[in-house]
């Protein structure tokens, strides 16, 4: 019997082999005493009980004690190995496995990783990256980058393409994950209930719950105008939210790849896109050219070298090159488009009906008669924004929290590129300030 192939995302840690079809389960782990369960069924509480539920084990995965984590776990690995035990039982409990994993993976997690591992019902057989292998199994030509959407974070992988797969950097782009595009997303529905029938789906963690298990759902919809409804009690709320505004979620957080690829000196028009990448709408209106892979790239080119990536001896050994393959192509264009014109970039923040010009700074705090924007830094100020060599930017001060469209936002956090129509609240339930672009040509 084959090896199996167990590829690490925590969206969906995928298992297969040549005799299994793939098999998914996402990185959620729920702790209530000393009882502990994972994946689906971990997912489907999530927003029930947020403080007994991890979704950061695999992202954290390391041997340093967590807290809040009940009777039956120690440490983000304990979690790891339930999960992998999870894993095992599904894929119909194969005896060697062999594990892709993703290139930020630190050479500590890896040996955590395989430390897990000996304890489970299974031989880890190999390791390799999951990067290299997914650009193994697709015919490539020229150097490119492969891009990694994770629960939490994105990862990028320039690859070069010569004879063979050789993986030459990785890079860790932080709030730039799936989670992150779903909080966005959600609170844009919630906004539409709330304007269009006084009702707010994210008040109850129960109605929170049932939004969240149907974003993907309302993705799918092509229409103009999507159409969204949810149930509470003997009532179902309803509304409609423009297509066009989820979409360009998905537009700001690949911008924000842009950005990271341009550092790594990579052309990221010719990319490879984990399938991962297919829960998000309009990806091919913003990654023309680029490959989509299917969800068994990965595991059919590490089946077609499992004689490399398989380890001679009892260590096991980090596979980061394998062969270039020629003829067996596995992924599918994303349907080529036309890149929208870059939005226009905002000159003034809307303030309680008042324009103020972005090219002074403004300092913004939260008071008792709504949102104060003065220009000169405040004892209380949360937050300013400005211009600084020509881009706009967003600095946000101490402790303070605040919400850029609906994604919270702390000091120290990744900034998403700031466009126009974006929304800033310093509370939860805040009068927001909106980003906006004055026409000096218009005429009354």
């Amino acid at each position: 019997m084959s090896p199996c192939i167990i590829e690490l995302n925590d969206i969906g840690v995928v298992a297969s082999s040549a005799e299994l079809k793939p098999i998914s389960s996402p990185g959620y782990a729920l702790v209530q005493g000393a009882k502990l369960v994972v994946g689906e069924a971990a997912k489907a509480q999530a927003r029930l009980h947020p403080q007994q539920l991890n979704n950061r084990f695999w992202q954290r995965l390391g041997m340093d004690p967590i807290s809040h984590s009940g009777d039956v776990v120690r440490h983000h690995a304990d979690l790891a190995y339930a999960h992998l035990l999870h894993l095992h039982e599904l894929a119909g409990k194969p005896e060697e496995v062999i594990f892709a994993v993703p290139g930020n993976f630190s050479n500590q997690q890896l040996s955590v990783l395989l430390g897990v591992a000996r304890q489970c019902p299974f031989q880890a057989v190999g390791l390799v990256d999951a990067a290299v292998a997914a650009a193994a199994g697709v015919e490539l030509v020229d150097d490119i980058v492969h891009i990694d959407l994770q629960l939490h974070q994105a990862v990028l992988t320039k690859l070069s393409v010569a004879g063979e797969i050789i993986r030459e950097a990785v890079q860790t782009v932080e709030g730039a994950g799936l989670l992150s595009l779903y909080d966005r997303w959600a609170h844009i529905i919630a906004d539409a209930f709330i304007e269009q029938c006084r009702f707010d789906p994210l008040h109850s963690a129960t109605t929170e719950q049932y939004i969240y298990d149907h974003i993907p759902q309302y993705l799918s919809r092509g229409n103009l105008l999507v159409d969204l409804e949810v149930p509470q009690g003997s009532s179902v709320h309803r509304a409609r939210v423009e297509r066009e505004s989820l979409l360009q979620v998905g537009a700001k957080t690949w911008q924000q790849l842009l950005d990271r690829a341009a550092t790594m000196g990579s052309v990221i028009d010719r990319s490879l896109l984990g399938h991962q990448w297919s829960a998000v709408p309009g990806v091919e209106t913003f990654s023309p050219g680029s490959l989509l892979l299917t969800a068994d790239t990965t595991a059919r080119a590490c089946l077609e070298h499992a004689g490399l990536v398989r380890s001679k001896g009892a260590a096991v050994s980090f596979v980061t090159r394998l062969p270039a393959m020629k003829g067996s192509l596995q992924a599918r264009p994303v349907a080529a488009a036309t890149i929208p014109p870059a939005s226009p970039s905002a000159t003034h923040v809307l303030v309680n009906s008042t324009a103020y010009p972005l090219t002074a700074a403004c300092f913004l705090q939260d008071t008792d008669h709504g949102v104060s924007c003065r220009r000169q830094r405040q004892s209380n100020s949360q937050c300013t924004l400005g211009l600084q060599d020509d881009k706009l930017c967003l600095q946000i001060f101490g402790d303070a929290c605040i919400w850029l469209n609906g994604l919270a936002l702390s000091s120290g956090d990744p900034i998403p590129a700031l466009a126009v129509g974006d929304s800033l609240s310093l509370t939860l339930k805040g009068q927001p300030v909106q980003l906006i672009r004055v026409n000096p040509d218009a005429k009354a």
